[in-house]
């Protein structure tokens, strides 16, 4: 199988992929705004456009840094690891530790639980991402 052929197989399965997300997260939306008030489908609107904002900082642009290597060490692979975590910790801290302040500032008294919440996920997809580095050895 030429180059042409995977880049083409990988493109549409990416593509496919992508479809998929949207659509399940339009699914997901459409349920919650029946589902929900008004006000708690905006709070948890605000709650996933903040930890939307926050994922772009989680990885540091550590994939495409390994991706470009043309070797891999363990060491790399150790660093990298060690800042995926580093900053998703970092950065779940901040969420759960200001979520107060959040709370008060859009004057929602269940902001802060929820971004709590968030903020214990967060580690979770800092899990996953620092895992993920050891797979691109292969």
């Amino acid at each position: 199988m030429g180059y042409a052929t995977k880049a083409v197989r990988g493109a549409a399965s990416l593509s496919a992929a992508a479809f998929g997300q949207q659509f399940t997260l339009l699914l997901a939306n459409i349920v919650l705004a029946r589902i929900l008030t008004k006000s708690d489908f905006e709070t948890v609107a605000l709650v996933v456009a903040i930890m939307t904002l926050l994922d772009v900082f989680a990885e540091l642009g550590v994939s495409v840094a390994l991706v470009r290597q043309k070797t891999l060490e363990e060491k790399t692979l150790g660093a990298a690891f060690t800042a995926t975590i580093s900053s998703t910790l970092f950065i779940s801290s901040t969420i759960f530790f200001s979520s107060n302040i959040l709370g008060g500032f859009f004057n929602s008294s269940i902001l802060p639980d929820l971004l709590k919440i968030a903020a214990f996920s967060f580690i979770f997809k800092g899990i996953m991402l620092s895992t993920g580095v050891y797979f691109y050895e292969i």
